[in-house]
This record gives structure tokens, sequence and C-alpha cells, in this order.
């Protein structure tokens, strides 16, 4: 059986991308992400929801990255209303890479800072000092751009977009976005999570003797803090698997796939379309982890839902 005929469709996706499910499902997941980060970083910003100033740094980067991470997604809402073109595509893959390692080099900072404040309690605010602080935000939010030119230039990422994209080329493109956005931050952020957790467990007395004996007002609320602390952050890493599991799955389907290209170009791309709204899970559900396990987060929304409720009735 001959092949069927190239229509430029096969060149380009996004003409037939168009799709009102899909549309809806990532209009509705974009919106909610950009509405509930939002608003939990207005919260963070107003109450200082931490003692010290490196974990309310790392706790904003994060859900700035997680807002900017809706607005990413906005440019998959223009791919599936069938209005994308190259510019968009290409958008829609910088900005997905750039904030998703924002969010996880925050998250693993904030893990660093929670290491630092068990092992070290009174040198803390010593080793993470104000200057240490501004140079790990500007290195979290420049790095990225590393990454995008390597994936631009280095492998030439920004064929997936074009109609010069090949097999061997996609089956590259695969292996360095499954290396670089799963196996790599995945591997840190366990590497920094387990350890915080069985140190934090054999110092418990002794941080908190020291924080008896240096703190004035209120030891025991500081050291629940960091305890509560330490326990969204692991909720945090465990969600970040869990949502980054079907994306490794679609992009080792795409890398295994044997259907030759141009044909089978369009469905390697819906399936590494589909594979960022897995990753996009995370950023939607970290409000709700906030809301969880925050006071003050909670007591926000609480508030708000019991408004909405007596506007309601």
């Amino acid at each position: 059986m001959e092949p069927a005929p190239i229509v430029p469709s096969d060149y380009y996706p996004w003409h037939i991308l168009a799709s009102t499910s899909w549309f809806v499902v990532y209009m509705i997941v974009c919106l909610s992400i950009i509405l509930l980060n939002a608003l939990t970083l207005g919260i963070v910003l107003k109450e200082k929801l931490a003692r010290e100033a490196s974990r309310n740094v790392f706790l904003t980067n994060l859900l700035v990255s997680n807002t900017s991470g809706g607005t990413a997604l906005a440019m998959m809402v223009v791919l599936y209303a069938g209005k994308g073109d190259d510019s968009i595509c290409l958008l829609f893959i910088h900005l997905n890479m750039w904030n998703y390692q924002v969010n996880t080099s925050s998250l693993i900072c904030l893990m660093a800072d929670q290491l630092i404040a068990i092992v070290y309690p009174l040198r803390h605010t010593q080793l993470l000092s104000s200057k240490v602080i501004g140079t790990a935000t500007v290195l979290i939010w420049v790095a990225p751009v590393i990454h995008s030119l390597v994936f631009a230039f280095g492998i030439g990422g920004h064929n997936l977009c074009f109609p010069l994209l090949t097999k061997e080329n996609m089956r590259v493109i695969g292996i360095f976005l499954l290396v670089t956005l799963d196996i790599i931050p995945i591997t840190l952020a366990l590497i920094f999570n387990i350890p915080i957790l069985i140190i934090a467990r054999k110092k418990i007395q002794e941080v908190w003797a020291v924080q008896i004996s240096s703190t004035a007002n209120g030891p025991r609320n500081s050291f629940l803090q960091i305890w509560r602390s330490i326990l969204t952050t692991t909720i945090m890493v465990g969600t970040m698997v869990l949502t980054a599991g079907p994306f490794c799955l679609v992009i080792v389907l795409v890398i295994s796939s044997k259907t030759p290209y141009p044909h089978g170009r369009y469905a390697d791309f819906e399936r590494i379309c589909q594979g960022v709204l897995s990753i996009s899970v995370n950023y939607l559900v970290s409000p709700f982890i906030y809301a969880w396990k925050i006071p003050q987060v909670k007591r926000f929304y609480l508030k708000m839902f019991m408004q909405l409720k007596c506007k309601g009735e």
C-alpha cells in the first residue's frame, strides 16, 4: 500500500489541532492556575509566611513561576483554538521549559534552605545572607536561558515547530527533554528531600533546645514552622514526581515511535503538548497544598469561601 500523500497539515500540525474539547480543558486549567497562584502569591507577599527572608523569597519564586506557567499554557489554548503559528509554537515550548526549570530550581533552593536551618540553626541567617539569596534568585531565573540556547542551537529543538524536523531529530529532542526536565530535577529533589527528613527527625531535640536558648518569643512556633515547611515541601516533591510521570511516558512513546516522518510528526507533536498538561497539573495543585499546610493561606481561602457562600444565600 502506498503511503498517503503529504499535505501541508502534516508539516504544520497546529492547522489541524483545533479541538473544542481540548480547548475547553486547557482554558479551564490555564485560568485556574493563574487565579489560584496569583491569590496565594498575594497572601505570601502580604503575610510574610516564614520568619526567614530566604524561605519567603524562594516560596515567592515558586508561586511566580506557577502563575507564569499558567500564562505559558495559554499558548496551548491558542493552538487548540486553531489560531496558532510558528511563533506561538516556539513561545509555548520555551515558556514552558523556562517556567518548569524555575519552579524546580526554586523548590530545590527551598529544600537547601531547610537543610541549613536544621543542620546549622545558629548560622542560618549568616549562611543565607541577602547577597546569597539575591544571587540564587538571579541564577534561578537566568540559568534556564542556557538550557533554551542548547535546545535551540545545540540539538535543533526549534525544528519541532518547522518542516525541517526529522525522526532522528525528534528522538534527540525527546532524550534531551527527558534528561533535563525530568531525570535531573527529580533526582536532585530526592537527593535533598530524603536527607532533610532523616536529619530533621534526628535533630528534633537539638534544634528545639537551640531555639529555646536563642529565641525570646515563640520557640515552639519557630520550630513548628520549619517542620511544617519541610512537610509541605515533601508533599510538593511527591506531586512533582507524580505529575512528571505521564510526561516521561509521553517522551518515551515519542522516542520509541516507529511511524515514519513527516506522517508521524503530528501525532508526536500532539503527544508532547498533552504531556505538558500533566506537568501543568503541578502548578494547579500547589495552591491547594499551601492551603492545606500553611495556616495563613488556609484562613484566607476559608474566609473567601464563607463570603461567597453568604452571598449565594
